[in-house]
């Protein structure tokens, strides 16, 4: 309804005599125990008079796996249907291939660390049903349902407080850069406030497209984005919505996959990091990718992510730290990608005149990154040869480029 109409429409219902409190209100007395979902914090709030006895579970570790799949509940799923003989494939590789996509919710941050994340259920077995029926994986694996999530989306940043627009738009470049954001998440606000920080990024946790990833040193919790769908979800929002007013985003695409195959295919990278310094220069007075790092990594992205050649993953953590961004080859039968690339970028204050500290700094950070042996065992790889980059920017031009070695 607020996705829809908008707040006054919700009202309307939720409100005085609305039907929606209405019809609760009745619910009181009637049954012994009720449990509903899809429950947000405005709904709870809107309700709270008509329907006064009910508790909000949403948060409560005792149910942060009740309407999704852990891995175990998935690999059994896989050696059920391969017993019947309907799969063939060995279950690490299904998992393996679903995990980015329908993995890593976790709805209770008490539950973080502790307990294992939870798979998307309707996206589990809408893969299941068609590896079963076709022999094969879906051809995409982006869940039909992510429209929905669009809708959501724009919704919440173009809700009726248009004082906070803004800021909100903001967040989205920030969560697109980095992969996360830090909140407090709110239990209950009224729809009049959907639009405010605090409650838009606890909308955007309750939606599914953030999860509970930790915590900082104020004890806000760190949220991400869940997986590979979500990212996908932002970064076309961010490009649909937020850049595209300014940008010719078709044709600098264009431009960036060209240079993208060159590197994916055949290995050179420079072509690549060359374009991107291009790029980045060309728009850098456009008042939608000028704040610095984040909107230069989350418009990086954006133009990347849809390439046939490569997946985009952001912060990914690797030996105590989180990269900027890895390049590795796209989920699909005919992907063509053969290298795969770590990039760390780095930017110089205007100031500043010593690029080597930077590309050092840079340096230091690959070789650890590059230490993790999970990424070395990572199968988001597939097999392809990792070469660690380097790019250094300077008011937003390119001043350094290169590759890091084990022997440096």
């Amino acid at each position: 309804m607020l996705a829809a109409r908008g707040v006054k429409a919700h009202e309307e219902i939720t409100h005085g005599d609305g039907f929606y409190r209405d019809f609760f209100k009745g619910l009181k007395g009637t049954f012994d125990r009720i449990f509903m979902t899809g429950v947000s914090p405005v709904t709870y709030d809107d309700l709270t008079s008509g329907f006064s006895i009910a508790d909000m579970v949403s948060l409560m570790p005792r149910f942060n796996a009740a309407v999704g799949i852990t891995e175990a509940e998935l690999r059994a799923m896989i050696n059920y249907y391969r017993e019947g003989g309907h799969i063939k494939c060995d279950p690490e590789t299904l998992i393996a291939e679903m995990k980015p996509w329908y993995d890593h919710f976790c709805f209770s941050d008490e539950s973080y660390g502790i307990e294992p994340t939870i798979y998307n259920t309707q996206s589990v077995l809408r893969y299941l049903r068609d590896y079963i029926s076709q022999g094969k994986a879906p051809r995409t694996l982006i869940d039909r349902d992510a429209r929905v999530d669009y809708q959501k989306l724009d919704f919440l940043v173009k809700s009726e407080d248009l004082k906070n627009r803004k800021r909100r738009e903001e967040i989205i470049r920030e969560i697109c850069a980095t992969g996360s954001t830090y909140a407090y998440i709110e239990e209950k606000f009224p729809a009049s406030e959907v639009g405010d920080e605090a409650n838009f990024k606890s909308m955007l946790f309750y939606y599914g497209t953030l999860s509970f990833n930790g915590w900082n040193e104020d004890g806000l919790s760190r949220l991400t984005v869940t997986n590979r769908t979500m990212a996908d979800l932002y970064l076309r929002y961010l490009l649909d919505n937020i850049v595209s007013e300014d940008i010719d985003i078709d044709q600098t695409s264009k431009e960036m996959q060209a240079t993208a195959r060159i590197a994916a295919v055949d290995g050179n990278w420079e072509p690549l990091a060359e374009k991107i310094g291009e790029i980045v220069k060309r728009y850098s007075s456009l008042r939608n990718i000028k704040g610095g790092e984040y909107d230069v990594q989350g418009f990086l992205r954006g133009l990347l992510c849809f390439s046939p050649y490569f997946a985009i993953w952001p912060e990914l953590e690797l030996n105590m730290g989180y990269s900027d961004l890895l390049l590795v080859p796209k989920n699909a039968p005919t992907c063509p990608t053969l290298h795969s690339y770590l990039i760390e970028l780095k930017y110089m204050k205007p100031q500043d005149k010593d690029v080597k500290h930077y590309v050092d700094e840079a340096c230091d950070q690959l070789k650890r990154y590059i230490a993790d042996t999970h990424l070395e065992e990572s199968p988001l790889l597939r097999g392809t040869p990792l070469t660690p980059l380097y790019l250094v920017f300077r008011n937003h031009e390119l001043v350094a480029k290169g590759y890091y070695t084990r022997l440096q």
